[in-house]
């Protein structure tokens, strides 16, 4: 998907297809535009996966990619607050950062001198899919997804629990 064109789309939920209660957690939380925010906003993500008991085996890569995204509003928006939303259902996890800039990010290419402009190239190989919408009134919606690469026993029987 190209990330200058790239609109959020809910995961596909098979199991709401077929007229079951389908597993689907949701947290949003907002933080200030200060260079504090970017490690409460791992740590937030952290605990909210823990508690979930989601994606233990790509926490590393989520963690990662929302500190890149939570960087980048920090970086270029001035003043006020970006929210963070974490969506997981039983096909994935996808993190998005919502902020007041209209200023759409892009994938950079910098040289071995450069100290930055390596976000994106990180989320791009370390998420399965990202991209920006910019339909949002100010401003704009940077995600990440995640695919599920297997469940735990602990999800597969709240799976099976939520569904009876």
């Amino acid at each position: 998907m190209d990330a200058k064109t790239a609109s959020p789309v809910i995961l596909a939920d098979p199991l709401a297809e077929k007229g079951r209660r389908a597993m689907t957690d949701t947290a949003t939380k907002r933080f200030p535009h200060q260079d504090a925010a970017v490690p409460a906003v791992r740590a937030w993500v952290r605990e909210t996966l823990a508690s979930w008991q989601h994606f233990a085996d790509r926490a590393d890569d989520v963690l990662l990619c929302v500190s890149e995204l939570a960087t980048n509003a920090v970086r270029h928006v001035e003043d006020g607050e970006f929210l963070v939303e974490l969506r997981a259902t039983e096909g994935g996890l996808r993190v998005g950062v919502l902020d007041s800039s209209e200023q759409v990010p892009y994938v950079r290419h910098p040289t071995a001198e450069e100290r930055s402009g390596r976000g994106l190239l990180l989320v791009q190989g370390l998420a399965d899919d990202w991209g920006v919408d910019t339909r949002v009134t100010p401003g704009k919606y940077v995600w990440s997804e995640f695919k599920r690469t297997s469940l735990s026993r602990t999800e597969t029987r709240a799976c099976r629990a939520d569904r009876t």
